[in-house]
């Protein structure tokens, strides 16, 4: 479970930074 939010916050966090 821990392990899916991690992946789902390091996914998100990695969108961002190609929006940017």
């Amino acid at each position: 479970m821990v392990k899916r939010m991690v992946e789902d916050t390091l996914n998100t966090l990695q969108g961002c930074r190609n929006r940017v």
